[in-house]
């Protein structure tokens, strides 16, 4: 039963993991394209000459920079997912190590062999 529960544990806490870290490498690339793309505004906004056309570069960028403000947030708040799915996990397993196991005689058989 220890074997089984701990098989549990190391599965899921491994799950959880891997969940997560693909989690966080995928809001981090989507972090820099965001910060390559608002670079690229804002280089093209200082080559324009046009004023219609630097003020709209410049509401891009801003627009990206309240994109990637978002991820960052959703970037914690994937951590605090993680975080209490972990504890739950952990929960469980203190759940199932407190068990016991308890035999009672529900009834006999008794037979003769002739």
């Amino acid at each position: 039963m220890a074997e089984r529960n701990r098989n549990f544990f190391e599965t899921e806490m491994e799950k959880i993991e891997t969940w997560a870290d693909d989690l966080r490498e995928q809001l981090e690339i989507e972090l820099k394209e965001l910060e390559k793309e608002i670079r690229g505004y804002k280089k093209e906004a200082r080559r324009t000459t046009s004023l219609d056309e630097k003020v709209e570069l410049h509401k891009k960028a801003k627009e990206l920079e309240r994109k990637r403000t978002e991820k960052r947030k959703n970037l914690f708040e994937a951590q605090d997912e993680i975080d209490r799915k972990k504890e739950e996990i952990i929960s469980d397993i203190e759940a199932r190590l407190k068990q016991e196991i308890n035999t009672a005689e529900i009834f006999t058989i008794r037979w003769k062999v002739a």
